[in-house]
């Protein structure tokens, strides 16, 4: 650590996160064009590599990776009722009577 408390990152750490920033990206683009054998299972990879590389975002070039555990604790928080809301907003979404639209392209009742 520096004499003022703060973390100095060297170019190597940076060129290492690139490098594999890179390395995902390649991944992604692969992925992409694969067919893991359902929709729900393409999605668990895309949002997999997704989330790997935001991680890495967030922990290298944030300095998150240096800070104190009380950081922590916010970002679970912050990530706990995110899940929360996307949790209701789908539980509302998928409740709705109209979600699943009829093949014949029917209105449903009391629409016009």
């Amino acid at each position: 650590m520096a004499k003022n408390g703060k973390h100095i990152v060297g170019p190597g750490t940076y060129t290492a996160v690139f490098v594999a920033l890179v390395v995902f990206t390649v991944i992604t683009v692969w992925a992409a064009n694969q067919n893991f054998g359902s929709d729900f299972i393409n999605t668990v990879v895309a949002l997999s590599i997704a989330t790997a590389k935001a991680l890495l975002v967030a922990a290298f070039f944030m300095h998150l990776k240096y800070e104190g555990k009380m950081t922590y604790v916010y970002i679970a928080l912050g990530l706990l009722l995110l899940a929360i809301l996307i949790g209701f907003s789908l539980v509302d979404v998928v409740d709705r009577p109209d979600y699943f639209p009829s093949p014949e392209g029917a209105s449903p009742e009391g629409t016009h």
